[in-house]
């Protein structure tokens, strides 16, 4: 096993666990928001509230770019396009013609750079672009200025953003924001020693402490002041200063697992795979076996339960799915490499250097 993924071995893998189980959580999340609360006509408060502190799984993502930083490349962009091409055009083809969903555009998936409908992707695609612009201002920061961009970051997003000034903004779904978590998770990086001296038990506390605030204002917001989104965002939006220490202090509990595992390297490779297929494969795959759980499963308790044992289930389908498509993937490092050797790639090189 060890010899089978040792080409796998090179990256931490206590943080590649984090991907994986931040995956995980996403999908909770969308089972229990999609199937349990958007469709359902009578919405269980108690399941709102449960994928409250699953939302951490997107800020913890751009920390790792960020604690490691992006090294742009173009087999690194032509892995990233394969995915949203492929996967695009796949269910494309199987939601209109064998599903029959004939409301679908091709244009969409034809120019599938700048148009997936898969927010994360797109704007993660256009942080991995910039990455040596951002890389080099990074590097040339004192730790004064670092401290004063985090402030001025902190404040678009996290104010302007967060109270809807700026409509743009709002939400934290935007290279702005994104920006923002890249240059906190660097600088997570650039004080690892110190967050390292805090005592796990401390940061175990402070990580229950922010979810229950998490938990019990969301309750409050949603029973006590349905109408006051604000107040509900507080504690849930992606751009909420409580939702990004709770991603922080998530984030510093994996930093202190130090982990060596091909195998887990591996699983995670498929972590974008995971992210751009999980709804289909609920909508179109176990739809049916959500309605069968709402239906039949009695108690909060096993139904959490059973939620979380099918989104174990989509994500094993995710990863085989993604694995089965391996030589496509070899097939864009490839033409990256081919590429690479050209003048494109010298180009590419010098952006590097920038």
């Amino acid at each position: 096993m060890i010899r089978t993924y040792s080409a796998y071995s090179q990256r931490e893998s206590s943080f590649e666990l984090m991907r994986i189980i931040a995956q995980y959580m996403i999908i909770i999340y969308h089972i229990l928001l999609v199937f349990f609360y958007n469709e359902c006509e009578d919405p269980d408060l108690l399941y709102k509230l449960v994928w409250i502190p699953l939302h951490v799984a997107v800020p913890c993502y751009v920390f790792i770019s960020g604690y490691f930083g992006i090294k742009f490349s173009l087999r690194g962009f032509f892995r990233i396009i394969a995915n949203v091409f492929i996967y695009g055009l796949c269910l494309y083809l199987i939601r209109v013609y064998a599903l029959h969903e004939t409301h679908l555009v091709i244009r969409k998936t034809l120019f599938f750079i700048s148009s997936t409908g898969q927010w994360f992707v797109r704007i993660y695609m256009y942080l991995y672009l910039l990455a040596p612009i951002i890389n080099k201002m990074i590097n040339s920061l004192s730790v004064q200025n670092r401290i004063l961009v985090l402030i001025l970051l902190a404040w678009i997003s996290c104010w302007c953003g967060f109270m809807n000034f700026e409509p743009s903004l709002y939400e934290g779904k935007n290279l702005v924001y994104f920006c923002f978590l890249y240059l906190l998770g660097n600088t997570i990086s650039f004080y690892k020693e110190k967050l390292n001296q805090i005592a796990i038990y401390k940061v175990i506390i402070a990580y229950l402490l922010v979810n229950a605030l998490s938990a019990g204002g969301g309750y409050y917001a949603l029973l006590k002041a349905p109408q006051n989104t604000l107040l509900f965002n507080l504690f849930f939006s992606y751009n909420s200063m409580i939702l990004i220490l709770n991603a922080i202090l998530f984030f510093m509990l994996f930093m202190r697992i130090k982990l060596k595992s091909g195998f887990i390297n591996y699983i995670a490779r498929s972590s974008l795979a995971i992210y751009m297929l999980h709804m289909f494969f609920l909508r179109h795959c176990y739809g049916d076996i959500i309605l069968w759980i709402q239906s039949n499963v009695q108690g909060h308790l096993l139904t959490i339960l059973a939620v979380a044992v099918l989104a174990l289930v989509t994500l094993v389908s995710c990863i085989l799915a993604d694995k089965l498509l391996s030589p496509c993937w070899k097939l864009s490092s490839k033409i990256a490499e081919r590429i690479s050797q050209t003048k494109i790639g010298q180009i590419v090189a010098n952006y590097n250097q920038i």
